[in-house]
């Protein structure tokens, strides 16, 4: 019994190591492209950006993909009085990796 309990945490560790592949990076990043072309658009129409991700449904996406790495969450802040933007892959712990683009500026990947 008490063998399992390393091995068990040992497995989880690489599982979730394994989430930040090439691949699984490329799709986040997609998803991200789609969340600030509509970030741009909520923009475009308003005239301001949004203070939260989710004021952009239903008028700009149906649902806001979400990224597959990390959490697999976005987090998402505004600064410079609401005109600029930092769009981010929420993570779980502080060595994994940082994904993030700021104002549609392109993606920044920092594996640390």
């Amino acid at each position: 019994m008490f063998t399992r309990l390393p091995i068990t945490s040992l497995f989880l560790f690489l599982a979730s190591c394994s989430d930040w592949s090439d691949a699984q990076v490329a799709e986040t990043k997609r998803s991200g492209d789609t969340v600030c072309r509509a970030l741009e658009a909520y923009r475009a129409r308003t005239g301001k950006l949004p203070t939260d991700l989710k004021q952009l449904q239903p008028d700009f996406l149906r649902e806001i993909p979400q990224p597959s790495v990390g959490k697999r969450a976005w987090t998402y802040e505004t600064y410079q009085s609401g005109q600029s933007y930092n769009l981010s892959v929420a993570i779980r712990r502080e060595s994994e990796p940082l994904l993030q683009t700021q104002s549609a500026e392109g993606w920044s990947y920092d594996t640390k």
